[in-house]
């Protein structure tokens, strides 16, 4: 993945949070419970999964799949799953998700 590409991602991340760390105004949806056992809970596996493909699909387009988890997938939708995660995900949930221990709330 390009380095273009990855600081796109970071910068959208980064906004992102900025505009939601500032409010008091919680999104509510049919599925609250369940992405905050996945983000927050223990199986990493799965939060990075989630996050990196919420994340690509919000940076880089609808056409992203969430199967693509390696780069030589060969399917509609590719996209190097594992670079998005290692770094901006990653980097991102140690400096500001307190290494994912941190409440959704």
């Amino acid at each position: 993945m390009s380095k273009e590409k990855l600081q796109k991602a970071e910068n959208f991340l980064h906004a992102s949070y900025n505009e939601v760390i500032g409010t008091d105004e919680k999104i509510h949806s049919d599925f609250d419970v369940f992405l905050e056992m996945i983000l927050t809970g223990n199986h990493k596996t799965y939060r990075y999964i989630l996050f990196t493909a919420l994340l690509a699909k919000a940076t880089f387009g609808e056409d992203i799949s969430a199967l693509s988890l390696q780069k030589e997938y060969k399917g509609k939708g590719a996209y190097d799953a594992r670079s998005l995660a290692h770094k901006v995900v990653v980097p991102f949930e140690g400096e500001f998700l307190n290494g994912g221990t941190r409440s959704l709330e």
